[in-house]
């Protein structure tokens, strides 16, 4: 018995010190491997200062963290940054990196920046997937039919957000914004719920500011439908400065 529990423990301890040497050992090539993977995929140019790796602190999820990362666009986007972040992670459930099922519990946002632009003729920064064309789209089909990406929450501190459409000459700009979105990103339709607060609302339409620098509180359930890209609101209470309203309508991009 003492020599069963003396091997336990040996087993156990080796599986520790691999999982506090992997990050270390490992780290440039992952980080590598994720940057060139990324611009392999990507109609945009991908950069990371620093990434981390951690399999303790949400033991079974893997947590990646990146530092500086940046996704900017080329061609007509060449000139625009898609996202900015000063700090990011993602966790991940460790066990399913080993299959075609990858399931993140949360993607977290620090001190981060979106651009999101759309021109005149309906060309939008953010479609930046590669296409797959003859054979290889076939294949990529049949690939991707396998691969599934389950994400569950997305928590945001200290964002900007700048959306901008000159197809409406529309524009929306959000500074301050702290808050969590959950619900299943990976159903077409899905339920999602916010909890958020933004320091400042600022909204254009044909450069007329219809909203300068308003503080916004949202605590709403909307349904999302991310084939027809149709947002529902299903419950909402939402304040601007001092005025309380409840939303109820839907938008569609």
């Amino acid at each position: 018995m003492k020599k069963v529990l003396k091997i336990v423990g040996i087993v156990i301890l080796v599986i520790i010190l691999l999982m506090i040497a992997i990050p270390f050992l490992f780290k440039g090539k992952i980080k590598d491997a994720v940057i060139n993977t990324a611009n392999e995929q990507l109609n945009a140019k991908v950069s990371i200062g620093d990434f981390g790796l951690s399999l303790f602190s949400n033991f079974p999820n893997a947590t990646l963290s990146l530092d500086d990362a940046i996704v900017s666009g080329v061609a007509e986007f060449e000139q625009d940054t898609l996202l900015q972040a000063k700090s990011a992670s993602v966790t991940i459930d460790l066990f399913s990196l080993f299959g075609s099922n990858y399931n993140i519990s949360k993607i977290s946002l620090d001190n981060a920046s979106v651009y999101a632009k759309v021109l005149a003729d309906g060309k939008a920064n953010w479609d930046i997937m590669k296409a797959e064309q003859g054979a290889d789209a076939a294949a990529g089909e049949e690939e991707s039919s396998a691969f599934n990406l389950s994400l569950k929450e997305i928590s945001v501190k200290d964002c900007s957000v700048i959306f901008q459409n000159d197809s409406t000459n529309m524009k929306l700009i959000l500074n301050g914004w702290n808050g969590e979105i959950s619900g299943d990103f990976s159903a077409s339709e899905t339920t999602l719920e916010t909890s958020s607060t933004i320091d400042e609302i600022s909204f254009f339409m044909d450069k007329i500011p219809y909203l300068s620098k308003v503080k916004g509180v949202a605590e709403a359930k909307l349904n999302a439908n991310f084939d027809r890209m149709k947002f529902t609101f299903v419950d909402s209470n939402v304040k601007l400065n001092d005025l309380a309203a409840s939303i109820d309508g839907s938008l569609a991009m």
